[in-house]
């Protein structure tokens, strides 16, 4: 397949993970061993169907794993998946990138981080799973690449008095729309990302924040919000220690 020349220069590829892979592969083939390779001597032929099942599966996760990858390009992306066509995903200034993060939490610790993007360009949605390991430099770079090219445009938008779109969150001169939630500007007495969530705060009748929050939203439906934060200027945004949603373990 011939590629597009405005994608620029290869920055990176993506392969997916080799740990998921070798620890789906284990899930996988240990019941298989167990089914084909009985103690007993006799193997039945649900123990054969059974494992020939498992082996299939197996050998579909090998070939998915070598053929799957994701090209990271100065202005676009390009996804090849097994038994599915080439996704050519060219940049543009309405690009929108949504990112859903979470992981297992037990106690302070933190386990399994999943980092999944999705990609909303020219009408059509874009999936890069959990399962590609160099996710956050995709998003990194996807984010370089709208800061370039769209920040002149939504200011001259935004100096306009035109109401900024960023997924569940919508930002004007005056306002700043939350889901349904309308709050003018003035009254913004605090943002926080925690959780996995972004969270809106209202200024009280003493000039401080109350201690409920105004509304909130889950980032992963927030659109660009790398561009989102500079326009609110809400630049000490620790993403890899608040942006997770944690799951904790039950009871501990």
């Amino acid at each position: 397949m011939k590629l597009p020349e405005q994608l620029g220069t290869l920055l990176f590829r993506s392969k997916k993970s080799p740990i998921r892979f070798a620890c789906w592969t284990a899930l996988i083939l240990i019941p298989a061993l167990i089914l084909v390779f009985p103690s007993r001597q006799s193997i039945t032929v649900n123990e054969i169907i059974g494992g020939a099942v498992l082996g299939g599966i197996t050998l579909y996760l090998l070939l998915d794993y070598i053929w799957a990858r994701v090209d990271m390009y100065e202005n676009g992306i390009v996804q090849k998946r097994l038994f599915s066509n080439t996704q050519v995903i060219l940049f543009n200034e309405f690009t929108q990138i949504y990112v859903r993060r979470w992981c297992i939490g037990f106690l302070r610790w933190r386990f399994f981080p999943h980092v999944t993007v999705f990609i909303e360009n020219d009408g059509h949605n874009y999936k890069i799973s959990s399962n590609f390991h160099r996710n956050n430099e995709i998003i990194t770079a996807t984010e370089t690449y709208i800061y370039k090219n769209s920040m002149h445009m939504l200011n001259q938008l935004f100096d306009a008095g035109e109401i900024l779109a960023f997924g569940d969150v919508q930002l004007g001169r005056n306002q700043i729309v939350l889901g349904k939630k309308h709050l003018p500007r003035q009254d913004v007495g605090q943002i926080s990302i925690k959780d996995g969530y972004l969270r809106l705060y209202e200024k009280n009748g003493k000039g401080g924040i109350k201690r409920l929050a105004f509304g909130k939203t889950k980032l992963r439906k927030v659109a660009n919000l790398n561009m989102l934060c500079r326009f609110i200027e809400f630049n000490d945004v620790n993403i890899e220690k608040f942006g997770y949603r944690v799951f904790k373990i039950p009871f501990l």
